[in-house]
C-alpha cells in the first residue's frame, strides 16, 4: 500500500466522515423541529382546553345568574331584606302603597344583581382571549351575555321613575320582560331568547374542545 493510496483513502474517509456528520446535523435538525412543533402544537391545544373551560364554566355562570336575577318570584325574605337596606340607607319610602311597593321591588333586583358581579367580572375577563383563540364569534356572544345585566339595569331606572297611569303601557310590558324569565309579549320574550342563542354559541364552539380533550 503506497503513500498515494493511503493519503487518497484519508481524504476519501474524511470526506465520507463530513458527510455523515452534516447528515446527522440534518436528521438531528429535523427531528429536533418536529418534536418543537409536537411540542407548540401541545401546548396550543393545552392552552385552548383551559380556556374553553374557563370560558364554558363562566357561561354557565352567567346563564344560571341571569335565570336568578329574573327570576319572577320574589320571596317575603327578599322583600323584607330589601326594605330593611332601604331604611337603612336613610331612604324615605312612602308610607304605603305601590309606589313603596315598586321601591322595595326595585331594590330586590338590584340586590340581586350586585350578588352577580364577580361572575360577570369573570365574564368579562375571558372575552378578549376568547376572540383570541376562539374567534369574533365568540367574543361577541360572551359580550352580548355581559350587555343584559346593562339593560336589567336600565328597566330597573325606568321602572322607578314609571308612571302607570300617564306612560306606555306596552312599555311597561318592555319593562317587565326584561325583568322576568318567560314573561312573554306575543308568544316570545326577547331577552330569554337572545340569551339562549348566544349560550349555544358558547356551547358550540367550547364542549367540543373540552370532549376532545377528555
Amino acid at each position: 500500500m503506497t503513500v498515494e493510496y493511503m493519503n487518497a483513502l484519508g481524504v476519501l474517509l474524511q470526506g465520507v466522515g463530513t458527510l455523515v456528520g452534516a447528515f446527522a446535523v440534518i436528521v438531528a435538525s429535523y427531528i429536533g423541529a418536529n418534536t418543537y412543533a409536537k411540542w407548540r402544537r401541545q401546548k396550543v391545544a393545552e392552552r385552548r382546553f383551559e380556556h374553553a373551560e374557563r370560558i364554558a364554566i363562566a357561561g354557565y355562570n352567567i346563564r344560571r345568574q341571569l335565570r336568578y336575577i329574573r327570576h319572577a318570584y320574589l320571596s317575603d325574605y327578599e322583600l323584607y331584606a330589601a326594605e330593611q337596606r332601604l331604611v337603612s340607607a336613610g331612604l324615605q319610602l312612602p308610607p304605603g302603597g305601590e309606589l313603596r311597593k315598586r321601591q322595595i321591588i326595585i331594590e330586590v333586583y338590584t340586590h340581586r344583581l350586585e350578588a352577580a358581579k364577580s361572575e360577570l367580572f369573570d365574564l368579562q375577563a375571558c372575552i378578549p382571549i376568547a376572540r383570541a383563540l376562539f374567534g369574533s364569534e365568540l367574543e361577541e356572544a360572551l359580550e352580548k351575555l355581559g350587555l343584559q345585566f346593562n339593560k336589567i339595569r336600565a328597566h330597573l331606572d325606568i321602572k322607578a321613575i314609571f308612571d302607570p297611569t300617564n306612560d306606555d303601557i306596552g312599555f311597561a310590558k318592555e319593562i317587565q320582560a326584561t325583568l322576568t324569565s318567560g314573561f312573554k309579549i306575543k308568544g316570545s320574550n326577547e331577552m330569554d331568547d337572545l340569551i339562549a342563542e348566544q349560550f349555544r354559541i358558547v356551547e358550540r364552539i367550547c364542549l367540543p374542545i373540552l370532549r376532545e380533550g377528555k
